[in-house]
């Protein structure tokens, strides 16, 4: 007997006594028939974060199945605010629950911008304790150049994939190498500071003079540990690192920061400071194996913070 022998009607009767869902995947390479049926019949999806070679619009994933009830964002990081704002003007969507587990923080603002109705849904929010956020009083936070000690707290941020997804530089994987980093380009950065939580290095900041025609402008970068993120800590410590190297090289009229256009976080923490949002610059770079668009922010001398 073929597929065809039966209407659709008793193939989705069958389908619907499966006991998992993860069995949709192969029956739906059986047939075009199968393939509308399990989209139809899947209600529940779990997202996470994807790879460059994985990452496609989530708004496809909902037209696909647009029947889910259950979305588990519990393994989901990043991009939360763009992914949670899909899921909101999704137009057939009609979701019972959302699992937003094991976040840094509770994602009360994304939640709020996305405009999703929460009214009637069931939304779980567990922490594990090693996600747990870090509150800290502002007037500890400083900054200052680094030092060859610091490689053990540089490790704590600089080798975690959440910190360094939208790096220029990759997540280190040995203390030697760390080690090797900090000693040849941190210290011997024109104006690379450690931002630091009393005397120990959370994070940090990079502001790099061009040279030559170009020496009227500099180029931002940072970076922050994971646990102490959502709380302005990056934002008090750039207005600071700004202030400083205006000073220290007084030929600057303008700062300027090249961010991923996925990095949602850093845009806003960009505008906050006073940076100005240009524009998009298309097909900009290659970052971790990626051709990536990047959106261009600036900062002139002039501009107030």
């Amino acid at each position: 007997m073929s597929q065809r022998d039966l209407p659709e009607e008793c193939w989705e009767l069958i389908l619907n006594r499966i006991d998992h869902h993860s069995h949709f995947e192969s029956l739906s390479l059986v047939s075009k028939q199968f393939i509308s049926l399990t989209n139809r019949l899947r209600q529940s999806l779990t997202i996470v974060d994807p790879t460059p070679s994985t990452q496609f619009p989530i708004s496809d994933l909902l037209q696909r199945f647009p029947n889910l009830k259950v979305i588990d964002l519990s393994e989901c990081h990043n991009n939360l605010n763009t992914i949670l704002f899909e899921i909101a003007h999704a137009p057939i969507l009609r979701l019972e629950s959302l699992n937003i587990s094991n976040k840094i923080r509770f994602p009360l603002r994304d939640l709020v911008e996305s405009g999703l109705s929460i009214s009637n849904l069931r939304i779980s929010c567990t922490h594990s304790t090693e996600n747990r956020l870090m509150e800290v009083n502002p007037s500890e936070i400083t900054i200052r150049p680094y030092k060859a000690s610091d490689v053990d707290d540089f490790m704590v941020y600089a080798g975690d994939d959440r910190v360094t997804q939208f790096t220029r530089w990759n997540t280190f994987t040995s203390r030697n190498e760390a080690l090797t980093y900090i000693q040849e380009c941190c210290i011997n950065h024109p104006f690379c500071r450690s931002i630091c939580l009393g005397d120990r290095s959370i994070g940090y900041i990079s502001i790099t003079p061009q040279s030559g025609n170009d020496e009227c402008r500099a180029e931002v970068g940072y970076a922050l540990a994971a646990k102490y993120w959502g709380q302005g800590i990056t934002c008090q410590a750039l207005r600071v690192s700004i202030r400083d190297v205006f000073v220290k090289f007084p030929q600057l009229a303008r700062l300027q920061a090249l961010v991923a256009m996925e990095n949602k976080g850093s845009h806003r923490v960009l505008e906050k400071v006073g940076f100005l949002k240009e524009g998009v610059l298309r097909k900009y770079c290659l970052a971790k194996g990626e051709i990536r668009d990047l959106m261009i922010f600036s900062l002139l001398s002039s501009d107030p913070m």
